[in-house]
């Protein structure tokens, strides 16, 4: 599909495995927060990446209690959020596909289910604020945690946008869910962490193999 026929003014994206290559920081923080507590470190999956930290940890933890749970994902906030990311990329192709879509009018947001203060500082030191109108993130609302039907929720009442201009691009089934159910088109980024199957289960709308768009096309 040529980007000039494309029909969405409003383009939401996921963080991790959408815009940015951070699984190299993210894996290391985790086998580093399970071997400080004397836990095994297991082969970790691509797939890991994604969900909220409670998920991951309960399934790399897969004995652990809700305790256990609570202690590793408060490390791997000390550990990882408070740090620069410098093995985290931006896609190759990123910019261009953002320069684009601005030089079309696109609105652009973020909806990630990392914490609102991470978000930021990725987003700013990897160079992705200037294109940005909104970031909705997992912890945007005070003492709740958002799922990503939330989170885009919370986007479209801060910034009155009009779901049917609206599309969800992810690599992760949870990101596609969200946009259905919230009721707004979505594309699943195929390049990114996600499994294959697991996406094209939720039914996205749109689907690309790289992150400028140069393969997008309708699912089958």
């Amino acid at each position: 599909m040529q980007l000039s026929a494309f029909p969405f003014s409003t383009i939401l994206f996921d963080l991790d495995g959408t815009l940015v290559d951070s699984a190299p920081d993210v894996l290391e923080a985790i086998a580093a927060v399970l071997r400080d507590a004397g836990d095994p470190v297991p082969r970790m999956e691509l797939s890991i990446i994604g969900p909220p930290l409670e998920g991951i940890f309960r399934e790399v933890c897969p004995d652990a209690d809700e305790a256990k749970i609570a202690r590793h994902v408060a490390a791997f906030r000390d550990l990882y959020f408070g740090g620069t990311f410098p093995q985290s990329t931006p896609y190759p192709g990123i910019f261009a596909l953002l320069e684009r879509l601005r030089a079309k009018g696109c609105r652009l947001f973020v909806a990630t289910h990392k914490p609102e203060a991470a978000a930021q500082r990725m987003l700013t030191l990897k160079g992705f604020m200037p294109f940005l109108e909104g970031v909705g993130c997992t912890d945007s609302l005070p003492d709740r945690q958002l799922c990503k039907k939330d989170i885009i929720r919370l986007l479209m009442e801060r910034h009155a946008l009009d779901p049917a201009s609206m599309v969800m691009v992810g690599d992760t089934a949870l990101d596609i869910r969200g946009g259905n159910e919230q009721g707004i088109a979505t594309i699943a980024a195929l390049y990114g962490y996600g499994d294959k199957a697991k996406l094209l289960a939720e039914r996205p709308r749109y689907l690309t193999d790289d992150p400028e768009w140069r393969t997008l096309r309708k699912a089958e």
